[in-house]
């Protein structure tokens, strides 16, 4: 995201850097590609197709995956 700003203002210094990447973050947010929770004092950015396709590998056992060199 850090590249994205740099991009396109390429002019703005760090602390402008960080405010333009949080804009992205909301506006990803609006447009339902990442997902927004608002807790108590801080917002929580995720990425939803991300966590509907992550398979923790913990439990590869479980779901029938075995080590190749077992």
């Amino acid at each position: 995201m850090h590249a994205l700003v740099k991009q396109y203002f390429s002019g703005a210094n760090e602390m402008q850097t960080g405010l333009l990447m949080e804009f992205v973050l909301h506006g990803l947010a609006s447009y339902s590609t990442i997902s927004k929770k608002m807790f108590e004092n801080k917002i929580e950015f995720k990425d939803l197709f991300g966590s509907m396709m992550n398979i923790s590998t913990e439990h590869d056992d479980d779901l029938g995956f075995e080590d190749e060199d077992a």
